[in-house]
């Protein structure tokens, strides 16, 4: 039996998704600055989840090499988090983009309220097809978003683009090695939960 097509992402329909999973966290009184993975070094560690975010941010930074001078592309941003995590460790300028408008205010309110809003920014801005000069960052990162682009290579074409020559690119994404099992997988499903911030 042939495998199923899935339908291809749609820009405008992730940014409404993500606008009412904002939405809906609001309704909550939460907002998770961070949805991303965790890093945890012990299968059996008891970090939780907010603290685990925060440890593999920090992995990529240390990846992605920048320092004060330095002016960072941040694609698929969420409300800001990993940005401005990287302001705060290493001085350098951030530029994030998401196709969530509702993404993009919070951002920049985390970004103020923080005291970062002259070192990051937060643009509507679709990563197919960026509104930036040649050569304009010095590193990219892309945290978990490149599941949501139709065209992977149009975006990594875009990211080279914009990157300048010896630029380091950053990217991360969910995966499951070997065919998917009927039953769910508790991982899989433990960091959704905390991602949502729910027990």
């Amino acid at each position: 039996m042939p495998e199923s097509t899935l339908p291809v992402p749609v820009p405008e329909a992730i940014g409404k998704l993500y606008d009412e999973i904002l939405h809906e966290e609001l309704s909550y009184g939460f907002v998770n600055r961070r949805l991303h993975i965790g890093f945890w070094d012990d299968p059996e560690s008891d970090t939780p989840y907010e603290e685990a975010a925060v440890r593999f941010t920090d992995v990529v930074i240390e990846r992605l090499k920048v320092d004060a001078n330095a002016h960072v592309l941040d694609l698929g941003r969420g409300v800001g988090g990993p940005g401005l995590q990287i302001v705060e460790r290493t001085g350098a300028r951030v530029t994030g983009i998401s196709i969530s408008e509702e993404q993009i205010k919070a951002a920049n309110k985390n970004a103020a309220d923080a005291g970062f809003a002259d070192r990051a920014v937060f643009r509507h801005a679709n990563a197919m097809q960026l509104p930036f000069e040649d050569e304009t960052f010095d590193a990219v990162m892309a945290l978990e978003s490149m599941v949501h682009l139709p065209d992977r290579e149009q975006v990594l074409s875009e990211v080279c683009r914009v990157l300048r020559p010896s630029g380091r690119l950053v990217l991360t994404e969910f995966f499951e090695r070997g065919p998917r099992k009927a039953e769910r997988n508790p991982a899989v499903d433990g960091c959704l939960l905390a991602v949502a911030g729910r027990p």
